[in-house]
């Protein structure tokens, strides 16, 4: 509500995306390939939501889960029910991550070049998405 930092998670590597989960009981970051690491995704619990949980949780965050892959990630965004995320790479390809299981449970690759940016329709039946290969 005031602009005022209620915490820092420090990553190795630039973070290209962040996304608070439904509910915001948990966050989504992806970090990038820089300084020889690896791409990865990370997801980490929350302590709460309200802004006196966060800043008086007084422990440093740390992932819960976190899934690297070869190729840098261009967009990340959360499941239907915070099981899931789905993630494109810059290879064309579009993956269905299970957090639970820690596997890939769908792998797409409906372009040639980088999926810039993606979207689902409200029943996460259909993905939209933008690429370099112009289409």
């Amino acid at each position: 509500k005031n602009g005022q930092c209620l915490a820092t998670l420090p990553h190795e590597t630039p973070v290209r995306v962040v996304a608070f989960s439904h509910g915001d009981s948990m966050l989504l970051t992806v970090t990038d390939t820089s300084f020889g690491c690896t791409p990865a995704l990370h997801i980490y619990n929350l302590p709460g939501t309200s802004a006196d949980a966060i800043r008086n949780a007084r422990t440093e965050y740390r992932p819960m889960f976190s899934h690297k892959v070869p190729e840098k990630i261009t967009f990340a965004h959360w499941g239907p029910t915070n099981e899931t995320v789905y993630f494109s790479s810059e290879d064309g390809t579009i993956v269905i991550l299970d957090i639970q299981q820690g596997k890939e449970i769908v792998f797409a690759s409906p372009h040639k070049t980088e999926i810039k940016r993606f979207c689902m329709d409200k029943d996460y039946t259909t993905v939209l998405t933008a690429s370099l290969d112009q289409t």
